[in-house]
């Protein structure tokens, strides 16, 4: 016994495979959205007493909220740009290794050492 199928026959078993696969993608998503929602449910009823402190009050926390913050960036702003410790913007370079006492003559290495900062 010797079959054939056609392109059409072929055409129309790929599309029933996908529409399988697609099915039972459908249905493990509906089974995670399920369990979402169930676990969400039950934290809210766990939770429900705190939810009933806080929206009553919730004008009051946005207020205290808001004036923190306007009380923070004014403390910053006060507090101005931080300066870093102990650095300097040119480091000074005293001639090290020169015989002339530091007055900008040749370093250990050869090079012109540079002359130290005035100092006001």
């Amino acid at each position: 016994m010797q079959g054939s199928i056609t392109l059409n026959e072929l055409g129309t078993l790929i599309v029933f495979a996908l529409i399988i696969v697609a099915g039972g993608y459908v249905i493990m998503t509906l089974r995670n959205i399920n369990g979402l929602i169930k676990r969400a449910s039950v934290l809210l009823q766990k939770n429900k007493h705190y939810f009933n402190q806080i929206i009553p009050n919730i004008n009051t926390i946005s207020e205290n909220t808001a004036n923190v913050a306007k009380d923070l960036k004014k403390s910053v702003d006060e507090a101005g740009v931080a300066q870093p410790v102990g650095l300097r913007k040119r480091p000074a370079n005293y001639g090290l290794g020169s015989n002339d006492g530091g007055k900008g003559g040749q370093n250990c290495c050869g090079r012109r050492a540079m002359k130290p900062p005035l100092r006001l």
